[in-house]
């Protein structure tokens, strides 16, 4: 009889995971990001091709996005960009004995707007690069943003 070679890669897996687990002491685990606690993913407000949502490209306006997510944590000195900042869990690790610590990371997420105030374009930036180039007003009342300009 023929053994399960599927089988057989299944247990060699869980007893290579389980003998460097139990050397090393720890373990790192990647998992899906997910934003930390209470932290609101600002990039499930805009629609994409696949999903309907409150916010699009060519159509909504700077005071439509600070309606839906509130004041940004950055703003640009012209106004035509705001940065919403969030933090997400990329990881847990594992370490005998102790509960699971997650591994943070720091994401911002960039509306870009014309000079009439609509929406052009979205995307991720690099938080590192972003805080160079936009001013930080977290915590600001959205009137006193500075006007698109």
């Amino acid at each position: 009889m023929r053994p399960n070679r599927s089988i057989d890669r299944v247990r060699l897996a869980i007893v290579l995971v389980a003998g460097s687990f139990s050397c090393a002491g720890c373990l790192y685990v990647p998992v899906p990001s997910k934003p930390y606690y209470n932290e609101r993913d600002p990039r499930t407000a805009v629609s994409s091709i696949f999903v309907r949502r409150h916010l699009s490209v060519s159509k909504s306006t700077r005071s439509d996005v600070v309606a839906e997510l509130g004041g940004p944590t950055l703003c640009s000195a012209n106004g035509r960009e705001l940065g919403y900042q969030w933090v997400a869990v990329e990881a847990y690790l594992l370490i005998i004995g102790m509960p699971p610590l997650p591994e943070r990371k720091c994401h911002v997420f960039v509306f870009a707007f014309d000079h009439e105030g609509v929406l052009r374009s979205t995307r991720m930036s690099n938080p590192k690069e972003t805080y160079g180039k936009m001013n930080w007003v977290d915590g600001k009342p959205v009137n006193q943003l500075p006007p698109v300009r």
